[in-house]
Formats: structure tokens, sequence, C-alpha cells
């Protein structure tokens, strides 16, 4: 009978690799946060904000069974290549390091708002809506969102290096940060395309 032994090499190892991905842990979790708060602010009569954020949508998705497959996957990719454009620019600034975490807050708020909404509103018929449609296509873009965000974290952290030892940027990691960005906005169009196919199979279940 072989007696299970304690493999430290393993468990440093482990360690390195959640120590080195903190920053995916803090994105999510302010993910989660802004979401929570969107989804408790539209209960009740809301604020200015998540009413008109609301009734945008609610127009939205009223016309959206009558509109085309293309527009339904257009409004979606830039709403989330909207974000990840955001997210590339504030990346190259040097004091872009605390407006990275407005956008996953933001991106969660936005979510939690609309859900939030549905539900309060359409009950059953409102979860299976955000389940079916708005959730598949959500979880692509927030991880395509997310990562973008780890990425921008560590550019800004580089530029304020070089910019406090006055040094340029080399040209091949600039190159590498940008088509890192191509490959998220690349992920936005998966999730674009996944929800303009659960919208043209289920939305005829939805009468809102």
């Amino acid at each position: 009978m072989n007696t299970p032994t304690f493999n430290l090499h393993s468990v440093r190892q482990k360690m390195q690799s959640y120590s080195s991905n903190w920053q995916m842990y803090v994105l999510l979790l302010l993910f989660l946060v802004g979401m929570t708060v969107g989804s408790f602010a539209s209960k009740g009569d809301g604020t200015l904000v998540t009413n008109k954020i609301a009734d945008f949508y609610m127009n939205y998705l009223k016309v959206k069974p009558t509109i085309s497959g293309l527009s339904v996957f257009f409004n979606t990719f830039l709403l989330a290549s909207s974000a990840i454009i955001v997210t590339y620019f504030i990346g190259l600034c040097a004091v872009g390091i605390p407006f990275v975490a407005f956008v996953p807050v933001l991106a969660g708020g936005f979510i939690g708002i609309i859900s939030g909404y549905i539900y309060e509103n359409y009950m059953l018929k409102g979860l299976g809506y955000c389940a079916i449609i708005i959730f598949p296509a959500a979880i692509i873009a927030v991880a395509a969102i997310l990562f973008a965000c780890k990425e921008s974290f560590l550019m800004s952290v580089t530029m304020l290096n070089l910019l406090s030892q006055r040094r340029s940027q080399p040209l091949e990691s600039f190159k590498n940060y940008s088509l890192r960005f191509v490959n998220y906005i690349a992920i936005t169009a998966a999730g674009a395309l996944t929800e303009t196919i659960m919208t043209r199979l289920f939305i005829g279940l939805f009468a809102f």
C-alpha cells in the first residue's frame, strides 16, 4: 500500500500560479461586485441611471425579434468590443492603472442591471431569457474583457516604469500587446455570434 507523500515542490508551483494570476482574481471580484450592485439597483423603482439603461435595453428587446441576425450580431459585438478598445488605450497610459478597475465594474453593473430588471419584471420568463440568450454570450465577452483588463494593467505598469526610468517602449512589446487585443476582439465576436444564434433559435419563446 502506497503512503501519500507531501510534495512541497508541487505546492510551491500551485502557489506561484495563484500569485501570478492575482490580477484576474481581483478583476473577477470587481466584475461580480458590479453585477451584484447592478442587480440590486434595478429592483423596485431603481435609479435614474438604471432606469435609463433598462428602458434602452427593453426597447431594443421589443424590436429584437424583427431585426436581422446581422443587426443582432453587430449590436452585441460593438458593445463588447468597445469595452476592449477602451481598455486597450487605458493600458497605454502610465496613469491607467486605477482606471482599469472601472471596466469590469461597469461591465458587471450593465449585465446586472439588465438581468436584474428582466427577472424583477418577468420572473421565470425573464430568468429563462437571461439563461438562454444573455448569459452564454456574456460569459464569452466577459472572459475576453477580464483578460484584456489584465493585459491593460500589466502594460500600464510597464509604461509607468519606463516613464520613471525615462526609457522608450520596445516596439516588439507594443506589437505583442496589440496582437493580444486583436485576439480579445475576436473572442467578443464569438460571443456576439453566440447571442445571434441563440436569439434566432429561441427568441420566439419570449414575448416582452
